[in-house]
């Protein structure tokens, strides 16, 4: 998986800027329930849960990871992009 530290160096670098000119935070996931096990729902008459229905993934595992918002001045947006597909392109098998 990319690591954001390896990313904002690659950009700040391809960028000519220094660090604290861009800044990459990780973003939280709220699209999963971890507490599945805690909802019940009641189906043709019957109580169950709902975990048992619709089987959880582990999307904190999955996503995790890997979700970021990039901040950066607006005249830099353009560059911002194209720079981080570039790097996206050149480590997707690392």
């Amino acid at each position: 998986m990319m690591k954001i530290k390896k990313i904002a160096h690659y950009l700040c670098s391809k960028l000519n800027i220094e660090k604290g000119n861009l800044f990459i935070v990780e973003r939280e996931n709220k699209f999963y329930c971890e507490k599945m096990n805690d909802i019940y729902v009641l189906l043709d008459g019957k109580e169950e849960e709902l975990s048992e229905i619709l089987p959880p993934r582990d999307y904190k595992k999955m996503y995790g990871v890997v979700a970021f918002y990039i901040f950066c001045e607006d005249e830099m947006r353009d560059d911002v992009k194209k720079y981080f597909l570039d790097f996206f392109k050149e480590n997707m098998d690392k």
